[in-house]
């Protein structure tokens, strides 16, 4: 087999040379999926692919028909930035399915032909890629990492905000084919990994945000009626909470963030009214 040093040197040659997929292929093949070996490496090729989309960002990017390089795409493949990446269905893209031997049912991958209207320059399209491999590579419990070393390259790098649906996949939800805020759940969402990369970076503004529409969404008022007795499947990180209080407190001379912190402990004198409530309920029964 593979030594691990050998492992390990041909999985960075290969993220050197931005042949992501074959890197992250070689990772897989050759690693346990729990091993701490598979972990580190698949996090230093996206870590690697992340710093790529930053750095095109920032560059604002060439547009796409500057590109010289073949960009149309198979039925199987997306050519760009990040190398080629053959994609897994989601309910983003808006091209229609392709079969796959799926028959008259139409199931399979979805096509990897470029939606031109939503991309049109190689940032952009470095940044569908990106959301192409976690997607593809994040499974199980390797999601919630990858998406956390994604959020804080970013974070790290630079002071754009995150990519929309990157925040909405912590909040565990999916973006519509519209790229509304609205979206499907999924199992994988870990608000607590997000909120803490924000306030590791003290991006204050972006983490107050972020809390207030995680207690919009999770509040109590918002569940079907059976669940509102149920009020223990709603998770809160409330110890981040304080630590963003305490944050929003000692920056009280931002006008901007004083409002947030405001709305925030009104929202949190809501939420824990609430659950008082409805814990008294529960014992009243």
């Amino acid at each position: 087999g593979v030594m691990p040093d050998t492992l390990e040197g041909m999985t960075l040659r290969l993220t050197e040379l931005g042949r992501y997929e074959s890197a992250l292929t070689l990772v897989c093949s050759w690693s346990r999926p729990a091993s701490h070996a598979h972990s580190s490496l698949t996090q230093r090729i996206f870590t690697a692919m992340t710093a790529h989309c930053v750095s095109l960002h920032l560059t604002g990017g060439a547009p796409i028909q500057d590109w010289s390089q073949d960009q149309g795409g198979t039925d199987s493949q997306w050519t760009g930035p990040l190398g080629s990446i053959q994609p897994e269905e989601d309910a983003y893209f808006s091209s229609p399915p392709c079969p796959t031997g799926g028959g008259a049912q139409g199931r399979g991958r979805l096509s990897a032909r470029l939606p031109s209207q939503r991309v049109d320059s190689l940032a952009a399209l470095a940044w569908l890629q990106l959301r192409c491999f976690v997607n593809k590579f994040g499974v199980c419990e390797l999601k919630v990492p990858l998406m956390t070393t994604v959020a804080r390259t970013i974070l790290q790098q630079s002071d754009m905000h995150l990519p929309a649906w990157l925040v909405q996949a912590f909040m565990g939800q999916r973006a519509s084919g519209d790229g509304s805020a609205s979206g499907r759940k999924l199992n994988a969402g870990d608000p607590a990994a997000l909120l803490r990369a924000y306030l590791e970076f003290n991006r204050l503004f972006e983490a107050a945000t972020f809390a207030i529409q995680l207690l919009q969404t999770s509040h109590l008022q918002t569940l079907p009626t059976l669940q509102q007795h149920q009020h223990c499947a709603v998770w809160l990180p409330h110890g981040l909470f304080e630590s963003l209080r305490e944050a929003l407190t000692r920056s009280n001379n931002d006008k901007r963030l004083s409002g947030l912190g405001r709305s925030l402990n009104n929202l949190l004198s809501h939420h824990e009214a609430s659950v008082a409530k409805e814990s008294r309920m529960l014992i009243a029964c």
